[in-house]
């Protein structure tokens, strides 16, 4: 109980009450506040929930005893436990790589976000070359060029931001 709620009751008690806001919980609210709160409250019936869970059971029961099976017709001693053994050790190296595989991707996307922001950002930062010049590393001859095309400076710097680099100046 909080103590803002505490006080409340303390006060309704003492006959201090008028002080907080109290409803009347007498009254019914309107059906669209009475359909809102029981959305709001979500679904009170896991049977579907409850049958999932019973149907993966019988399922992995099913599996454990065609393991033991198996194992028994090797001549495994304990071929039913072997058989959990096994099946939780699989289970737990597929979730070991499943995960493993999230983390590769999420750093992958991350690097790879990082490498378009530093571009972007690397590009928004050259300096400016008077008209007719050439950047640095910029071949003589320009096929489908006709003099110097002018850098979109605005562009560069909209892509930085973009990928969360060079603020506006």
């Amino acid at each position: 109980m909080t103590d803002d709620r505490a006080a409340q009751i303390l006060a309704q008690m003492r006959g201090n009450g008028a002080q907080y806001e109290t409803r009347n919980l007498d009254e019914m609210p309107d059906s669209t506040s009475v359909r809102l709160m029981r959305g709001l409250r979500g679904r009170t019936d896991y049977s579907s929930v409850h049958e999932a869970n019973a149907k993966g059971q019988q399922q992995h029961e099913r599996d454990v005893r065609t393991r033991a099976r198996a194992l028994a017709n090797q001549g495994i001693p304990h071929p039913e436990a072997t058989a959990r053994e096994q099946i939780r050790r699989e289970a737990q190296q597929s979730a070991e790589t499943e995960r493993r595989h999230q983390v590769f991707e999420a750093m992958s996307q991350s690097d790879e976000q990082d490498r378009e922001r530093a571009k972007w950002e690397q590009r928004a930062n050259r300096p400016l070359r008077a008209d007719g010049l050439r950047e640095p590393g910029e071949p003589y001859v320009m096929p489908g060029r006709s003099g110097s095309a002018r850098r979109d400076r605005t562009a560069e710097r909209l892509m930085a931001q973009y990928w969360g680099g060079a603020q506006a100046e």
